[in-house]
């Protein structure tokens, strides 16, 4: 279903990311890392939709936690025009 929601977007020309969260945790955990995880992280704010999957296969370590963070804007539920799904 949440595929057929990404197609959708893509079709209506909206902005559409799509990661397993084991994957988004490894990609912010290289970029905090290099450096780049501001830069990474404003990324994922100006998408229109960012579709997140598998999460309940995620170990939540003591090093990659502090990593697993998304734009604080997303995570308190303030309404920018872009949403998680």
């Amino acid at each position: 279903m949440v595929t057929a929601l990404g197609v959708e977007a893509c079709r209506q020309g909206q902005s559409v990311q799509f990661y397993r969260v084991s994957d988004l945790v490894a990609v912010l955990q290289e970029k905090f890392a290099a450096s780049i995880l501001t830069r990474f992280r404003e990324k994922l704010s100006k998408l229109d939709l960012l579709i997140l999957d598998e999460l309940c296969y995620v170990p939540f370590s003591q090093t990659g936690a502090p990593n697993k963070r998304l734009p604080q804007n997303k995570l308190s539920g303030q309404r920018t025009g872009h949403d998680i799904y």
